[in-house]
């Protein structure tokens, strides 16, 4: 289901900037920023790049009346790093894609069935927020990557339910123990 939020998200975006800024299709890509050998993953600059940063467990308080035997989805949020790769000549146009970004998601904090087609089945909706960071969070996120800092954004996607769909079947809540012995 991760792969499918960044897939909706990439198709969504570059429709954005092929509308309001005549892109080409694959302007946003889905990509590392930094391959394991620490060599740079992408070989063509002036992109926007979509890479994972987190995965992180939201924690939902639920109380079922009954044990379901199917394990109840875990709701995930995901860490999502826009950068902007431009060379340096085309440094300044980097902003105005980030500003682009920042538009699109204030204008859509929800991807649904019915503004987002291509969304999985089994994810209702996610939305997006801007996730800040100070300045030496952003570096040690950098730093992680292994990359040299790109100007970038970092938003959280969230509620991404993963949910394994083999049913094993319901049994009622235990609710105590009681006794007739005399």
């Amino acid at each position: 289901m991760i792969e499918s939020v960044f897939m909706a998200m990439s198709e969504r975006l570059n429709s954005y900037f092929a509308n309001k800024f005549s892109t080409g299709d694959d302007f946003v890509i889905v990509s590392n920023l930094v391959n394991q050998d620490g060599s740079a993953a992408l070989t063509e600059s002036d992109k926007l790049i979509i890479t994972l940063a987190n995965v992180q467990q939201e924690a939902v308080n639920t109380r079922p009346n009954s044990v379901s035997l199917l394990e109840a989805p875990i709701n995930i949020n995901i860490h999502t790093l826009i950068s902007a790769y431009f060379v340096e000549d085309n440094y300044q146009d980097s902003f105005k894609y980030l500003s682009g970004i920042i538009s699109f998601f204030q204008a859509n904090k929800v991807f649904n069935h019915q503004n987002t087609p291509g969304l999985d089945p089994g994810i209702d909706k996610i939305t997006f927020e801007i996730s800040n960071l100070d300045i030496q969070s952003l570096s040690q996120l950098w730093g992680i990557i292994g990359g040299k800092y790109l100007p970038s954004i970092l938003y959280k996607v969230r509620m991404v339910p993963i949910k394994d769909d083999n049913f094993l079947g319901d049994t009622a809540v235990f609710s105590g123990l009681s006794s007739n012995i005399l």
